[in-house]
């Protein structure tokens, strides 16, 4: 099974969303057999792609969350939990580096994954270095977890990590693979495609065009 996983972050308005949707759903639009494919839109466009989805039969996309709030229902004004996230989503993005940037300590992380499997999400668990992958591993059953390894180094740089590096990290953390993410695009997926350690990718600047996208996913036939 190979994952790729279309993050979206803070982009897109309504009418810039709704042009990339009309792109990227035509009649070429074919998921290769044994590609787990998920698309992280943003909170606002979360269950409109949902019922998008639901309407034309596409069982073969997934919707996850890029995030989860650390609590239970209650008065935090602003924040989205993962019992409301699970009416649309089969998956939740929690660690994102920017996310941790912005103040995720390893405490809120496991939070958010606890309860987005107490929810029925799978987590897909972003870490940056090893600390942060046990922090995970030392605390919580990982058998329901996807780790994506994303080298703060790569993110939006336009230079992904080298192979060496990502197989380092994955004999490091005891894992049989990991998702990648940091700058990954058509002119270099082929070459972690080849890795035996590289489970998928988690994409972002290539999400936004509909059409790279299109071709990202067309190189896993």
């Amino acid at each position: 099974m190979k994952y790729i996983i279309g993050n979206f972050k803070q982009h897109k308005r309504l009418d810039e969303y709704i042009d990339w949707k009309n792109k990227f759903f035509t009649d070429d639009l074919v998921i290769p057999e044994g590609l787990v494919c998920v698309l992280a839109p943003t909170y606002l466009n979360l269950q409109d792609l949902y019922e998008y989805l639901k309407e034309n039969d596409r069982e073969d996309l997934f919707l996850a969350s890029q995030d989860v709030s650390q609590y239970k229902q209650g008065k935090h004004t602003g924040l989205v939990g993962s019992d409301q996230v699970s009416d649309f989503a089969t998956f939740a993005i929690i660690g994102h580096s920017e996310r941790r940037a912005d103040g995720d300590t390893l405490e809120i992380v496991n939070k958010k994954i606890g309860l987005a499997i107490e929810n029925g999400l799978t987590p897909i668990v972003c870490f940056s270095d090893l600390s942060q992958y046990k922090s995970v591993f030392d605390n919580m059953d990982t058998k329901n977890i996807l780790f994506a390894f994303e080298p703060l180094s790569a993110i939006g740089s336009g230079k992904p990590e080298s192979p060496g590096v990502i197989n380092d990290m994955v004999k490091a953390t005891g894992l049989n693979k990991v998702i990648y993410g940091g700058s990954v695009d058509v002119d270099n997926i082929s070459d972690y495609l080849k890795m035996s350690t590289v489970a998928g990718f988690l994409v972002g600047t290539a999400t936004l065009d509909p059409l790279r996208f299109k071709a990202l996913i067309k190189k896993f036939n």
